[in-house]
């Protein structure tokens, strides 16, 4: 029922409604029928259900199988390091390595011409640090020489190096 129903109607019939609503205590204790009624239902024995057997062994197992995978692979990923053995170089590692030294010797004339052609005394402070970053990407390129990403991290040094060096103004 909605009150606003009840604020429409007259006061004398609100006052009659109030007056249906009386509460009325029972003649008579009613928890000892319900407690006979609950005692005299027969109940069903309570056991737990029982978990089936062959899903609980492929779950054991399947964790043994883990724990052995996981155990194997720590001890091969902290193995203490043998001998090393000098690794020779593959044709991408000599491509990669040769590739960074022709690029680096090609970024260095090229950054030679345009400085002279814009009468640069000294080298920028930012150029400077992107000259120094250049050569610790050639030292890491040096110690890991199949690694592309460095290879590709040189290049991208290099194209900001000379695309900045080609917008500074003309000294």
């Amino acid at each position: 029922m909605n009150t606003e129903d009840h604020d429409n109607l007259p006061d004398t019939m609100r006052w009659q409604l109030r007056g249906l609503r009386k509460d009325v205590a029972p003649s008579r204790d009613l928890w000892e029928g319900i407690a006979g009624r609950i005692a005299s239902e027969p109940r069903p024995a309570t056991t737990p259900l029982p978990l089936p057997a062959r899903r609980h062994r492929s779950l054991a197992a399947f964790a043994v199988a883990a724990t052995l995978a996981l155990a194997v692979g720590l001890g091969w990923q902290l193995r203490p390091a043998s001998d090393p053995v000098p690794e020779q170089a593959t044709p991408a590692t000599t491509f990669l390595t040769a590739e960074a030294e022709t690029m680096a010797r090609e970024y260095e004339d090229a950054v030679r011409k345009i400085e002279a052609a814009r009468g640069f005394a000294e080298t920028p402070a930012a150029l400077a640090e992107l000259d120094a970053s250049a050569a610790v990407i050639r030292e890491a390129l040096a110690s890991s020489p199949d690694s592309r990403f460095l290879f590709d991290r040189l290049q991208r040094v290099y194209a900001q190096r000379l695309s900045l060096t080609q917008r500074l103004p003309i000294a």
